[in-house]
């Protein structure tokens, strides 16, 4: 398991959860929020598997941004989608990409074999 660690609008919190449901890892959110101060902001700690850590780090690198920058902007786009149409949004995209990651993973595919490059140009196109 690799953690990335999310600055994020706690409004997004339905979208992280429907993310890592999609990626079937867990997440949480780490920071305490006080009931005296109305944070705008939370941490979400993402815990992905190492396939996935793989995955994300190279589709990352080709986008030439970091691993929590591609995340953060997946998310983002995310809650984009399902905004806009909540069943289309569900199934395109994001989710899509999410979906790809998880489905290889459970083929049994390591990270090493040379399609899983096809597999990480593809989630760095779009």
């Amino acid at each position: 398991m690799k953690t990335y660690k999310l600055l994020l609008m706690k409004d997004l919190l339905p979208t992280v959860e429907r993310m890592c449901g999609i990626l079937q890892c867990p997440f949480a959110v780490v920071d305490a929020e006080p009931i005296w101060q109305k944070q705008n902001r939370r941490v979400f700690r993402i815990d992905v598997p190492a396939f996935h850590a793989r995955i994300l780090d190279e589709t990352s690198a080709l986008k030439g941004v970091s691993t929590e920058v591609l995340l953060h902007t997946w998310i983002e786009q995310l809650a984009e989608e399902i905004a806009k149409d909540p069943v289309e949004g569900a199934k395109k995209g994001i989710s899509a990409k999410c979906a790809a990651i998880a489905d290889w993973e459970a083929l049994g595919y390591i990270g090493s074999e040379p399609a899983v490059g096809d597999l990480v140009k593809r989630l760095a196109r779009g």
